[in-house]
């Protein structure tokens, strides 16, 4: 069976480029407005935050991360929903323009047959996230009712589009430009089987999510109702595992050559990505802001961080009474490699 890969961020470019003192890929926060509420929600997002990045400033940091830093991949996380910030329209059109590669983290909901197209026009990789594929769980996790249906309509205007339907096959590899994101939820615990269908159907490249002890999570003191216990989290990793293909050390790699990235939250703070490639939560501390420094010269106050942590592809997380949730990220040569590690106390 061949194995499902996605493009564009999965380059074996990626050590090259770190190993040259070049930046890879560039990490970006869009508004902090969402139209869900989800319990999960480590970046406790709902309503546009003071002092966002005009879409002016936004273009300026990717063409510095381009021309400075030898950048050629823009990945648009999102606090909030990337679809609904009034600036993505012109960012994605000038990143098209550029020649640079995008990929978008999306909830899909927002996500019209116009929409489609224009993401496929501009080569983009499409990472949505589908918590569930149960409407009743997606729902409960999302927190707000009917919201499945929006997001089921927003990935068939993905495929009509071409998304992994049209995609390159190799001698073993199916290169895909659209990939599905479950999480590693209690509630969703029985709908594994229903979500790797689905990825088969659609040829979406399968991605896991964890829950992160931060945000909405601590807010609503909802851990204890969404953490798998360490039995079933074993089990959904092993199965994952067996469908990735991946080989599992139980340790963090201390010797990974990839290098902390950029990541720019959307009031313009630059911290280290410490995965090396994209990050929901990234390194709490800042560097300095784009809109009093250029990044090219941010990216080097990193190496102060880089020297003081001992390595950068390594482990972070968050604490939830007393508890320790680590993750690991790292990567092979020709593909990014996602792991994560059990709760320890």
């Amino acid at each position: 069976m061949k194995r499902i890969v996605l493009a564009n961020d999965h380059s074996s470019n990626y050590i090259e480029a770190y190993r040259d003192e070049r930046l890879p890929i560039l990490n970006i926060w869009g508004s902090g407005n969402c139209d869900l509420k989800c319990i999960y929600c480590a970046t406790g997002a709902g309503e546009p935050d003071e002092g966002e990045l005009s879409a002016r400033e936004t273009i300026r940091v990717i063409d510095e991360a381009r021309s400075g830093l030898g950048c050629d991949i823009v990945s648009i996380n999102g606090k909030g929903e990337p679809i609904i910030d009034p600036n993505f329209p012109e960012v994605l059109e000038h990143i098209r323009k550029s020649g640079m590669k995008v990929t978008i983290s999306t909830n899909g909901r927002n996500i019209t047959p116009k929409i489609a197209r224009a993401l496929k026009k501009a080569g983009a990789n499409v990472v949505m996230k589908l918590p569930s594929h149960r409407p009743e769980v997606y729902e409960e996790l999302s927190g707000v009712r009917g919201s499945f249906r929006r997001a089921r309509e927003g990935l068939m205007n993905l495929v009509d589009a071409g998304f992994g339907g049209d995609v390159k096959e190799t001698k073993n590899e199916i290169v895909t430009d659209l990939s599905l994101m479950y999480l590693l939820a209690k509630p969703a615990f029985d709908s594994f089987d229903v979500y790797l269908g689905a990825c088969q159907r659609f040829m979406a490249f399968p991605m896991i999510d964890g829950i992160v002890a931060d945000g909405r999570v601590i807010d609503n003191m909802n851990m204890d109702e969404l953490a798998l216990s360490p039995e079933d989290d074993e089990v959904l990793y092993m199965r994952f595992r067996d469908v990735m293909g991946y080989k599992y050390d139980g340790e963090p790699n201390k010797n990974c050559p990839i290098r902390w990235g950029i990541f720019v939250d959307n009031q313009g703070n630059v911290r280290a990505d410490m995965k090396g490639n994209s990050c929901d939560v990234p390194y709490k501390d800042t560097v300095g802001n784009v809109r009093e420094h250029r990044l090219p010269e941010l990216w080097g106050r990193l190496e102060g961080l880089r020297e003081k942590s001992g390595n950068v592809c390594s482990v972070f997380g968050g604490t939830y009474n007393g508890n320790v949730f680590p993750k690991c990220y790292r990567m092979q040569e020709t593909q990014e490699v996602y792991r994560r590690l059990r709760p320890t106390s």
